[in-house]
């Protein structure tokens, strides 16, 4: 909440409310995080800085809101920006059309949500090793940098849209495995993968290990974000659906309440 010093460069400013929104959203305060965003992308037309990673974030700030047709328009507006920056490569498009595919079955199109994964799956199999992997992060380990665990999370969520569960349970895992590991640098994405690998298996039936993973989940949002945080209240909600499931209404009750 600390406001920006006065005197900054315009160029300072785009950085500041850059670093602040993506704080925000890391904290699940979603409304500020895209106010500071688009005071980032007003200040950047200015000056002339394009920062396609704005445009990315707010994508997934419009689809969490349920405005579908503005997440598409930010995420083409961000695949266009990097593209033209990294001079036309069409490996970098995986991604992205992941995230399309993801509000494209929201928007209950499920077979032009399929088309998309398929595709982004075709670029993905064509990026180089060296855009794949980062030495910079990780301390000289060299690691994928995760932009298949988007497409993996496009493909879980359509697949749980058709009520295909124990088909999407690989796909929930394996995106859990990449966020665990980059946890120290986007505590937010482990949290939001362990809940849905939890929801997963509610659904399937298998409650003792939902329950294992929405505690867990708990457990990891009150660590990082505190007791009084939006997602340590959606973790809460998870974990009273997988107790209401397994019968115990009294847990139900009390996390409900908490």
């Amino acid at each position: 909440d600390r406001p920006i010093i006065d005197g900054k460069s315009q160029q300072e400013q785009v950085l500041f409310y850059k670093s602040r929104g993506y704080a925000r959203y890391e904290l699940n305060r979603f409304n500020d995080a895209g106010d500071d965003l688009h005071r980032a992308i007003d200040l950047g037309k200015r000056t002339g800085l394009k920062d396609s990673s704005l445009y990315r974030r707010l994508a997934e700030l419009e689809m969490r809101a349920g405005r579908y047709d503005e997440a598409i328009d930010f995420s083409k507006t961000a695949m266009r920006m990097v593209m033209r920056s990294q001079g036309g490569s069409s490996w970098l498009k995986g991604p992205y059309l992941g995230f399309q595919s993801r509000v494209q079955h929201r928007m209950g199109n499920f077979w032009r949500a399929g088309q998309s994964i398929k595709r982004a799956y075709g670029y993905y199999k064509t990026i180089p090793d060296w855009a794949r992997y980062s030495l910079a992060t990780y301390k000289g380990e060299l690691r994928d940098q995760g932009t298949g665990s988007e497409i993996l999370t496009a493909e879980a969520e359509l697949l749980e849209a058709q009520g295909l569960y124990s088909q999407a349970y690989s796909l929930r895992a394996q995106v859990l495995n990449h966020n665990y590991s980059h946890r120290k640098l986007m505590p937010l994405g482990a949290v939001y993968a362990r809940l849905a690998l939890a929801d997963n298996l509610m659904c399937q039936g298998r409650l003792v290990e939902a329950e294992r993973e929405a505690r867990i989940a708990v457990s990891e949002a009150m660590g990082i974000y505190g007791k009084y945080a939006a997602i340590t209240a959606t973790a809460l909600q998870i974990l009273g659906e997988v107790m209401l499931a397994k019968g115990d209404l009294t847990s139900a009750d009390t996390l409900s309440n908490a």
